[in-house]
């Protein structure tokens, strides 16, 4: 199953966006931390190493 899911600070401004993702048996997750003037993106597939 998919899924996003938003996190707003106390003055209702978004401050991190979280996408989950099914594909080929993983599960990949995607992360967007919002800080004032930057976008800090981050990704994972789940793996161990």
């Amino acid at each position: 199953n998919d899924d996003e899911r938003y996190v707003y600070d106390g003055q209702g401004q978004r401050c991190r966006k979280i996408s989950t993702a099914q594909a080929s048996g993983r599960t990949m997750t995607n992360e967007v931390r919002y800080l004032p003037g930057l976008e800090v993106r981050t990704t994972a597939d789940g793996e161990t190493l």
